[in-house]
Formats: structure tokens, sequence, C-alpha cells
């Protein structure tokens, strides 16, 4: 019975040291039990948490994944985890990983939350201004973030299951797609620039870097492409290019111009000097002429 004791001390002592919200919940979500990372977790305290619901404090629009995750742990369909979003006391929100276990009385659930509020909330940043897409092996469109939909004008419907190098590249080159694949499926890297067709059909070009997704035994199971868009940059660069042509025309314009000018300058010169002996002989005539006249 000591041994017991102490056992049963050691484990509590484990458990109320967790940085995981560690809890004993009833059928109705109520709490019998909780550690003491729970507190500042929920922003209650232990007392307070005992005289309240899990679901209480879980938002309206998740209180169906949790009633489910908690249906499949009865019926012995045992999920992984969910992620919720509870309520704190002071009124800030929280989200939650939680995973639920039937205890062997088949009347308490073991509950587990982790507090996963800054992981999502660094998603959502990432959602909102990275462009990114995941496929898998066969190239189907398995995740879109927001700014890639934002970007090429397509709904998340539209794009999920259809494969990637028929809808968003197919106006790459064939050639180049084939080498990316088969780069990434051979567990290296592969970057470089892409021609993308927006829902209009209008053109967008993006800098991609893609790498192979692994599953926990290493085996890659899809692609995944973290892409910049360079439209601006490169019609920048077109339309330098355009300029520096339209430059160079010009200046060899000025510059037959200027030799024109120069032509019509030194060619009224060689004339004034053409005329001063001309004036010349000119005269003379005139006197011959007058002196011839006169006898």
């Amino acid at each position: 019975i000591e041994k017991l004791k102490q056992s049963n001390n050691e484990l509590r002592e484990i458990v109320n040291n967790s940085w995981d919200g560690i809890g004993i919940i009833d059928k109705q979500s109520k709490f019998i039990y909780v550690n003491n990372a729970f507190s500042p977790i929920l922003g209650y305290k232990k007392e307070e948490l005992l005289q309240t619901t899990f679901k209480s404090l879980i938002a309206q629009d998740y209180v169906n994944v949790f009633e489910e995750l908690m249906e499949k742990n009865i019926e012995n369909q045992y999920t992984s985890d969910a992620q919720v979003l509870c309520q704190r006391k002071d009124n800030q929100k929280v989200y939650l990983q939680i995973t639920i276990s039937l205890m062997l009385n088949k009347q308490f659930f073991v509950i587990n939350a982790k507090d996963i509020t800054k992981q999502i909330s660094d998603d959502e940043i990432l959602d909102k201004y990275v462009l990114s897409c995941h496929t898998n092996k066969d190239g189907a469109i398995t995740k879109l973030s927001s700014a890639f939909l934002s970007l090429s004008g397509y709904k998340k419907e539209e794009l999920i299951n259809q494969i990637q190098n028929e809808t968003i590249f197919k106006a790459s080159s064939p050639e180049r797609l084939k080498q990316l694949q088969e780069k990434v499926l051979n567990n290296s890297e592969w970057s470089g620039v892409l021609k993308c067709t927006k829902k209009n059909n209008a053109f967008f070009y993006i800098n991609a870097k893609v790498k192979p997704i692994y599953n926990k035994y290493v085996d890659i199971t899809g692609l995944t492409y973290l892409m910049f868009d360079i439209t601006n940059e490169l019609n920048l660069t077109s339309q330098k290019q355009t300029l520096s042509k339209e430059i160079k025309q010009k200046d060899e314009i000025l510059m037959q111009q200027s030799k024109l000018a120069i032509m019509a300058e030194t060619l009224q010169m060689v004339s004034h000097e053409w005329r001063q002996p001309l004036n010349i002989i000119s005269i003379q005539a005139q006197k011959l002429e007058l002196q011839y006249s006169m006898d």
C-alpha cells in the first residue's frame, strides 16, 4: 500500500508539473480533476475550473468538434486530436490542441490540452501573406495559402484535388515541370521561375522553391512550394530594356541629326569659299566686257 501511495504521489507530481493541461472530465465535460497547467492556460483557478464544464469554455463554432471527439472515444473510434478555440477568464482567445481518452470505468475521460495559440497565430500570418502550395506525389493540390488564392483569383474548392501542372502551371514549360518533379522526388530541392495562369487567364510569374514532404517513415508523400511573386520585377526589367532600346534609338537619331547639321554647316562654309573666287572672276569678266565695248 505504501508503494502504491508513493507511486500515486509520483504520478500526481509528474502530471501537476506538466506544461500541458491534464485533467479528468465526465461525459458532460465537467471537470473532476485538473493539473496545475490548466489554470494559466485558461486563466481560471483550480477551484473555479472544478465548478464548470470544459464545453462551456469552448467557442460555439468548435463545440461540435469537441462533442464528436467524445462520441468517437465512447464508440472506441479513437481519434488522435482536435483543435478547439476557448475563451479565457480575461476574455482572451486561446487555441488548444486536445486529446481525449476514455478511462477503463467508461464514465470519465482523460483530457490533455496543449496551448497552440502562437502556432495558430503564426500559421494565420503565413497563410495570409506567404504564397504556398502543397501537392501529393501525383501533383494533385492538397493545400493552398489564402495569399496564393488571392493572387491567382481561384477559390479553394476550385483547386483542391486538381492537378497543379494542368491548372496553375499550365503555361510553364512541360520539360521544366518534369525536371522539377523528378528532382524533388529524388530528395532534392528545386528552385526556379515558373509562369502561372490566373483564373481569368492572365499570367503572373513566381520564383518557387520546392521541397519534398516526408511522413514519419521518411517516405516522400508530396511536394511543398514556397513562392514569391516576381511579376512586377520582370515587368520592370522588361520596361527598362524597352526604355533602354528607345533611348539607344533616339541617341542614334540625334547622332545622325548632328552629323547632318555639321555637314550642312561645312557645305555653307565651302560654298562661301567657292563664291569668293567666282565673284572676282565675274567682276573681271564684266570689266573686260566694258573695256571691250568702249574699244
